[in-house]
């Protein structure tokens, strides 16, 4: 497993487009940080512009799958499975972190409270999988991300309206707990994603999901 996560670590350099994505990648993250910074009303949005941000380094693993040499090779299905699953893990570990980081200053300054916190981690956490889920489906199936897309922020927004409704749903959850249970979360995803990238492994990478400069040679 360590072999195959330095692999993909060695590939990255390979990737096309990483100068764009990467640029893409910390826009949102700006953004984030920016809408955090904004209002505490705009706390869930500030965290999905963060966590979307994971999404463009595991990309770069699955835009070296489409070049026929990779996918010829016998760690093609490495490539599209255990080795994306590995990279996306730390990046949105890392991001949590961040996130966790960004609700700690607020409660700190007096911008939250407690229980909207342990709201956030878990939310957090819960829209980790979801992206690491919806990132392999849009390299396979467009009609299918897009249905997927749509029900991941409706159930973002149920998770909202709970934190901002002030039900006191998130009360009895102490923020150390509500980490554990967000780390808990991005763990189910990886495993989530490596299982839909085994079901969908056999299907043709989506051309719409993938940069102009690639979609001429796939």
């Amino acid at each position: 497993m360590i072999d195959k996560y330095k692999l993909g670590l060695r590939l990255l350099k390979y990737a096309p487009g990483i100068k764009q994505c990467a640029l893409a990648a910390l826009l949102f993250c700006a953004t984030g940080i920016i809408t955090f910074l904004i209002s505490p009303s705009f706390i869930v949005s500030g965290l999905v512009y963060v966590l979307v941000a994971g999404c463009y380094v595991v990309q770069f693993i699955y835009s070296l799958c489409t070049c026929h040499l990779v996918r010829s090779s016998p760690r093609s299905r490495d490539m599209q499975t255990e080795i994306a699953a590995l990279i996306g893990l730390p990046v949105y570990l890392l991001l949590y972190g961040f996130v966790a980081c960004m609700g700690l200053c607020m409660l700190a300054a007096g911008r939250i409270e407690r229980q909207d916190m342990a709201g956030m981690f878990i939310l957090a956490g819960f829209f980790s999988m979801l992206m690491m889920a919806y990132v392999v489906l849009a390299n396979k199936r467009s009609v299918i991300s897009f249905i997927f897309f749509f029900l991941m922020f409706a159930s973002v927004g149920i998770f909202q309206s709970w934190l901002m409704s002030g039900i006191g749903i998130y009360e009895k959850i102490s923020p150390a707990a509500a980490v554990v249970i967000g780390l808990l979360e991005i763990l189910a995803g990886t495993g989530l994603q490596y299982l839909i990238a085994r079901a969908f492994y056999r299907w043709d990478f989506s051309k719409g999901t993938q940069l102009r400069s690639l979609q001429d040679h796939m």
